[in-house]
């Protein structure tokens, strides 16, 4: 997740802690560049930070098995089919 700890626990590292908090602070400081009103400020923060929930669950949830060149075989089988 954004912030470099996993909302599941048990991973994390402070240098990654660092880079998501400066992330954050780097869109907070477009919004305000950008002269957006405070109501859209909490819509893209909020939007974000789903995003990279979202990501670290289907991050987690893959299947250690699949991985890119594997999908690329099967689609490869699938087509000369």
């Amino acid at each position: 997740m954004l912030g470099g700890c996993s909302l599941r626990g048990g991973r994390g590292a402070i240098l990654s802690v660092i880079a998501g908090a400066a992330v954050m602070r780097c869109i907070f400081k477009a919004i305000l560049a950008l002269k957006i009103s405070q109501e859209w400020e909490y819509v893209i923060i909020g939007a974000a930070l789903l995003v990279a929930v979202s990501v670290d669950e289907v991050i987690a949830r893959w299947p250690s098995g699949w991985t890119l060149k594997a999908i690329r075989r099967s689609a490869k089988q699938v087509g000369n089919d």
